[in-house]
């Protein structure tokens, strides 16, 4: 039988039974809308953190970051920072800062580091690089700046910031990260159409003190020295009165993944209930359409129709049901999700860690979970009604 004939019986099939069709796209739309919705929260936030955790060099348990409280003065900053340089264990520490580098024709956002720290995080840019431009370019701040600058500015070339005057002495790999936090937003996930500024003194950029803020404190330290590092420094918080608490990133990458882990999300399990009750609800239909349309499968095998005909007319039936009912649950998300059905990454939408994650979730991640979904979907409400009919003879299928 050729597939138009299939289609014009099938649909002859779903005009019949029109409103137990509307019945059960309805339900396999609202479940599709469960699983998308619980799925794509999932995923973005797995995206989310598979990307930070790619900004740094060097293992995150190694990174530690001395958050000050929202009640921290100025001086509480200073204290810490002369209690890190007193820990042996530590080797290198530092403030990162997020600003503005001035050129003739514009001016480009950077991340400001220390000198010490400045090799952490995924730029290609290593220790030994620094050094030799310090020593190449001395009294000038350095300036690693964006791949998708090259041509517009040239190595060598002078800038300035509110602070210093800084050259030019390279580019950053394509792919170049930096860690996020509170303090470093920048327009794109990557330094892509930023730059990397290393000095050998934040303090001047450091604008904390005016702005009643204390700009968090990095330090780079063996991990199996973290507890006893921990420790020297609370007694150093408590002799000096310092508030503030020590997070290690790699760790806060695990918490993160933890406390975002599917199982968490109370809707997940709903999404799974709704998801069982749509298969048994097609499975019931499909059942009930097979004994009753049993005589008419039997007139078709009788004038030469094969029995796998029969079987690809039931499985495309419910096939087309469901795949409509997933693409429309799924394009509703995606402009509940964008505001858009057709999104971009880069401009509009390639700005901000969170939308690109979005991207990363809805628009791969997601659509292929729904289609996994519908495929099993698919086959569950098959099998029953294939399996009846495979095991009836003619006569079987002709009886009243």
């Amino acid at each position: 039988m050729k597939l138009v004939n299939k289609l014009i019986i099938i649909y002859r099939e779903y005009i019949k039974r029109a409103f137990v069709t509307i019945m059960l796209m309805f339900i396999c739309v609202i479940s599709f809308y469960m699983t998308d919705r619980t799925w794509n929260t999932y995923m973005k936030n797995r995206c989310e953190t598979e990307i930070k955790r790619k900004a740094y060099s060097i293992s995150p348990y190694n990174i530690n970051k001395i958050k000050f409280s929202t009640r921290s003065v100025h001086a509480e900053q200073s204290d810490m920072l002369e209690g890190l340089a007193s820990i042996e264990e530590i080797s290198a520490y530092g403030l990162i800062i997020k600003n503005d580098v001035q050129f003739d024709n514009g001016y480009v956002n950077v991340v400001i580091s220390d000198s010490d720290i400045a090799d952490m995080c995924n730029t290609g840019v290593s220790r030994a690089d620094i050094e030799q431009k310090q020593a190449e370019w001395e009294g000038y701040d350095l300036v690693w700046i964006g791949s998708s600058y090259k041509g517009v500015y040239e190595i060598g070339q002078r800038c300035q910031t509110m602070a210093s005057e800084c050259v030019v002495v390279g580019f950053l790999k394509d792919d170049a990260q930096w860690l996020v936090n509170e303090t470093i937003t920048l327009e794109k996930p990557d330094l892509s159409e930023s730059g990397l500024v290393v000095t050998k003194d934040t303090s001047k950029y450091d604008w904390g003190e005016s702005l009643e803020y204390t700009t968090p404190v990095y330090y780079v330290a063996d991990y199996k020295d973290n507890d006893v590092i921990k420790s020297k420094l609370m007694d150093y918080q408590a002799e000096k009165g310092i508030r503030a608490s020590i997070i290690n990133e790699g760790e806060q990458l695990d918490k993160d993944v933890k406390d975002d882990l599917i199982t968490n999300d109370k809707t997940f399990i709903a999404s799974v209930l709704l998801y069982v009750i749509a298969i048994v609800a097609i499975s019931a239909v499909t059942i009930i359409e097979c004994l009753i349309n049993r005589r008419d499968y039997a007139i078709f095998i009788i004038n030469g129709i094969s029995r796998k005909a029969v079987y690809s007319m039931i499985l495309i039936k419910n096939l087309i049901l469901i795949i409509v009912s997933a693409l429309a649950a799924w394009l509703y998300c995606q402009w509940e999700t964008f505001g858009k059905i057709i999104v971009q990454t880069a401009g509009e939408y390639g700005n901000e860690l969170n939308y690109t994650a979005k991207i990363m979730a809805h628009c791969i991640y997601v659509p292929i979970i729904i289609a996994a979904e519908a495929v099993i979907m698919t086959v569950i409400s098959c099998i029953v009604p294939v399996v009846y009919l495979h095991g009836k003879g003619l006569i079987d299928l002709m009886k009243k």
